[in-house]
Order: C-alpha cells, then structure tokens, then sequence
C-alpha cells in the first residue's frame, strides 16, 4: 500500500527534516505515514470526483474568480506558483466562509500560525491583502481586513558572498554548480532567470535576458572573467546551465536547489544561498563606484531605493574610506 501512495508523493530533506507534498496538488502531507496515506488516498479521491462550484460569496468562490482574472494571469510564472500556494491555504482554511465574514482578527490568527516560518507568514498576509483588495474591488466587501497587517521579524538571509567564500566553492563544486554560481555572480540575476539563460541569448559580448519575474529586458555585457569561463564550457544543451547529465534545469528548480544546497555544504558554506550571489553582484557593483541606476542596469531593479537594500552597507564603506583618505591628504585644507 505505501509503495502505492509512494507514487503520489514527494520527499524534500531539508536542514535534516523530511517534508511531504502530494505530487500533483503539492498540498503539505503529515509527516506519520499512515496519516500521509490516508490524506494522499482523500486527495485523490477528491481529484478523481473532479473540482466542485464553491458557492457563492464564500471565500472559495472569490479566490476562484481571482485566479481566473487579467491580474493574477498577468503574474511572472513563479510568482503566480507562490500566489497558489498560499491561496490554497486560504481556501483549506476559511473556503466555506463567507467573504464578507472574514475579520481582522481572523487574518492576524491565520498569520500567527505560521509564526515558525515568518517569511511564510508574511507572504501569506501580503496574499491576503491581495485578495481582499480584489474582493472590494468586486463589490463582494467594502473594506480590506488584512490591510497593513504588521510583518514578522525574519533573520536575515542572502548576504553577500566573500572572495574567500566564492573561492572554496569554485574549487569545491561540481563543475555545473560552478558555472551556475558564476553566471549568477558576474550577471546579477535571480535563479529562474539563470537557469532559462541560453546559449544563443549571447550576442555581440553581451546576454540578453527577459526576467521572469518583472518582465523587464536586458542587455548585460559580459564580464570577462564570465566570458572566459564560458569559452571553456561544452555546450551539451540549448541552456547554458544543466545538470552533471546535460539536462536542463528549467521546469525542476527544486531539483536545482536541492544540488545547490549540497554544493554548498560540502564546500563548508552552509547558511550562504544561490541569491547572495545577486546581493554580491550589487555590492561589487556599488563598491566599484557605479552609481544605483547603473546597478539597476543590470540587476533590473525597478527602482533606486530597492537597489539601496544591496548596496546601502557597500556604498557607506566606499564613502567612509574615501572621506578619511581625504582628512589623512589634508585634500580640502
């Protein structure tokens, strides 16, 4: 019977924990095995009956519309995948509710419960909003109970890599995972937007890149030590990034994170992620002098002040040696 319910199920390992997700619905599952089974047998079932109208003006048939509506579709493809989950968690929890039901201090509640993981928390109440804000705009309610809800404190995550740190796991890695984390450092771009990267998007010295979650369109010239390190490279794929058997990584990116995360331990790095390298990208750029809209060049940052939240701590240390050089000099004496 496990092997069975095995077939619909998928196991993630992470930080020494087993997590549980029904394959097709990816719904969290219980981590007792016959509570996984049973839940993985409900599920089917339910999917086997096909999907039922959720009535009307409940929570459920709200999120409904809103998953079928001009703005959600318009989403960049992942974060509409994060918009999902979070909607099916709204839907498990308050579907049978009426819309107009839902209290502020319902939303604080749903929030607190995911006070272990408050990036999860946050993420949620921000969905939330969305979907009230959609409500109202529907003329389902007039006002939005989980506006401004406050965020959780989250440590913080994605620091910039060092030299020291980039050199141990350049020499540490497989070669694969090397390639994807120079890309990243020497291109400043986000995940997706490395693994969709194609050989023939290199042209004239420079890649060209759409980024999967603003849409914006770039041109990023290629740093030479980039483009030597290319140069070097088999193409074994139409993507510049595949796995030690030349598959692309397009469409698995939890497969992606998975042998990142294990590059990184065995290099010694543990607690450094792929997205620091986008951070170290930033703060290189912003330590050589480049000024925030020349940094949103090419990370494609929409505006200066999200370029600050990389660059603040880089752009202070230029500023504070440049300005001691200058009472050492006796420059403006």
């Amino acid at each position: 019977m496990r092997d069975l319910i095995s077939r619909y199920v998928n196991h993630v390992r992470v930080n020494g924990r087993d997590y549980y997700y029904h394959r097709k619905t990816r719904e969290r599952l219980p981590d007792e095995p016959n509570a996984r089974a049973l839940r993985v047998l409900e599920i089917n079932k339910c999917l086997a009956a096909g999907p039922s109208r959720p009535a009307d003006g409940t929570v459920a048939a709200v999120v409904a519309e809103y998953r079928q509506s001009a703005p959600f579709k318009q989403l960049a493809d992942s974060t509409r995948r994060n918009y999902i989950r979070d909607l099916d968690r709204i839907v498990e929890t308050w579907g049978r509710l009426s819309i107009k039901g839902v209290e502020r201090k319902h939303c604080l509640k749903f929030r607190d419960k995911l006070g272990e993981t408050p990036r999860t928390a946050n993420h949620l109440a921000s969905v939330m909003s969305l979907l009230f804000a959609f409500a109202i705009d529907r003329g389902y309610r007039k006002d939005n109970p989980a506006a401004r809800i406050g965020r959780l404190k989250t440590a913080k995550k994605s620091r910039p890599w060092s030299n020291a740190d980039w050199s141990a796991f350049a020499r540490a890695a497989p070669p694969e995972m090397a390639l994807a984390g120079a890309v990243a450092l020497y291109t400043g771009q986000r995940q997706g937007d490395v693994l969709r990267m194609r050989w023939g998007d290199i042209q004239d010295g420079a890649i060209r890149i759409v980024q999967g979650k603003t849409d914006a369109e770039l041109v990023v010239p290629l740093h030479k030590d980039l483009a030597a390190i290319l140069q070097g490279v088999e193409k074994r794929a139409v993507h510049i990034v595949t796995d030690a058997r030349g598959r692309p990584y397009v469409g698995r990116s939890d497969t992606f994170r998975h042998d990142w995360r294990a590059a990184t331990l065995a290099a010694g790095l543990d607690g450094l992620t792929f997205h620091g390298l986008r951070h170290t990208a930033a703060t290189k750029l912003a330590e050589a002098g480049c000024s925030d809209m020349e940094i949103a060049a090419i990370t494609g940052h929409k505006s200066p002040a999200m370029v600050r939240r990389y660059t603040d701590k880089a752009n202070q240390g230029r500023l504070a040696k440049a300005a001691i050089k200058r009472l050492e000099t006796g420059e403006n004496d």
